[in-house]
């Protein structure tokens, strides 16, 4: 066969160098517009995962792996098959979401893709080239504003102060990624925020550290919550085990916990309580979610204060109609015993206290004679003197 008639080394290289060319025409191109631009094979493994940012680090462990071998939250089984009928179909794809929790700091990361197919000078299929943009922040201002309408709408229907607390406690822990919420309200007779309510996700030693948190009470300045109530500012600590403020450093250390998130739940200047979130992982401050809490502690605090002022005044009525009732029955009663016995009960009963006597004036003056006494060892009511000597008043 004539020497002329076999294709001369640059010939060979001529479409593969065209290919090379216009891809690197491609990447130029697209980094103009992107965070990333890679390639895949026809296998669909990455060949290149080229970008700057500062999520680019870590990018070379996808190689030689396909897109759906990393675990992406928000993508089903049903999705990855709709994707891959698109590329078995050599079609290109626009703008596939894709959401990831970052192993190392726990933050929600997330990159829109898009794609096109490779063919070679022959019409080979080649694989696939495309860019990733990084939409991390724009998804984290549309999760922050659906938060606050998820808390909206939990107070909104909410019949109970427990089931209000217990369900945002969840909602900023779901939303962000974080794993226990713990609520402390404000004991104003004891001057302490003292424990009260907890949440946490699927976590064992998260679940302890709250458990261990149920005798836990803080004075104005004391720990973290002592701080924030002192402030009334929101407090973010990023390694709570190199914060020389917090408090309980033994239970904390125990649950591995490193990240704090503590607000103060104050309406009109006066906090009644504090939240403290807490995370696992470093987490760096995030003033978008700082101002977040701001308006969710306020929501809550007037939540709270509604419920509180609605209980009083369930608890006046109670009252008023215990005092109706007794007034009523008093009406057809003829024996002074049996009308102080009822009207200690019925004190007893709408003041939930552990006992109550009842005390007549003695027959020496300055004397007083106890005539029933309700809740103590039970019910003792005499019309004389229960046995007791006159008490000097």
């Amino acid at each position: 066969r004539p020497a002329d008639d076999f294709p001369s080394a640059r010939e060979t290289r001529q479409p593969q160098d065209r290919l090379l060319h216009s891809e690197a025409r491609f990447r130029g191109l697209t980094g103009l517009s992107s965070d990333m631009y890679w390639t895949q094979d026809k296998e669909h493994r990455f060949t290149e995962i080229a970008g700057t940012g500062s999520r680019s680090a870590g990018r070379d462990r996808m190689l030689g792996k396909r897109r759906w071998d990393r675990n992406y939250f928000n993508m089903t089984a049903a999705d990855w098959a709709a994707h891959r009928a698109v590329l078995e179909a050599r079609q290109p794809f626009r703008d596939l979401e894709l959401g990831r929790i970052d192993e190392q700091s726990g933050e929600i990361i997330w990159v829109s893709i898009s794609g096109e197919p490779v063919f070679d000078e022959s019409g080979g299929f080649a694989g696939y080239r495309g860019v990733g943009k990084d939409i991390s922040a724009r998804k984290h201002a549309e999760r922050l504003i659906s938060l606050e309408h998820r808390v909206t709408r939990c107070l909104a229907t909410a019949e109970t102060a427990t089931g209000a607390l217990r369900e945002v406690m969840r909602a900023i822990c779901e939303s962000e990624n974080w794993q226990s919420a713990r609520y402390f309200h404000q004991d104003e007779a004891a001057g302490v925020m003292r424990f009260q309510q907890a949440w946490s996700s699927d976590n064992e030693a998260m679940a302890r550290f709250n458990a261990g948190s149920h005798e836990i009470n803080f004075r104005l300045g004391e720990g973290l919550v002592g701080h924030a109530w002192q402030s009334g500012e929101p407090l973010w600590v990023a390694d709570v085990t190199r914060d020389s403020r917090v408090a309980n450093v033994g239970l904390v250390r125990a649950a591995g916990v490193h990240s704090a998130l503590v607000f103060p739940v104050a309406f009109d200047g006066r906090a009644i309580g504090v939240l403290s979130i807490s995370s696992q992982q470093v987490r760096q401050p995030d003033e978008r979610l700082l101002q977040t809490v701001r308006v969710i502690g306020s929501q809550l605090a007037q939540f709270l204060s509604r419920k509180q002022a609605e209980q009083r005044q369930a608890e006046h009525l109670h009252f008023q109609e215990k005092l109706s009732r007794f007034g009523q029955s008093a009406l057809g009663r003829r024996q002074p015993a049996e009308l102080i016995e009822e009207a200690v009960q019925s004190l007893l009963e709408t003041l939930v206290a552990e006992a109550v006597a009842y005390f007549e004036p003695g027959p020496r003056q300055g004397e007083a004679v106890l005539r029933a006494l309700v809740g103590a060892g039970g019910s003792r009511t005499d019309p004389g003197n229960l046995g007791s000597p006159g008490i000097p008043l």
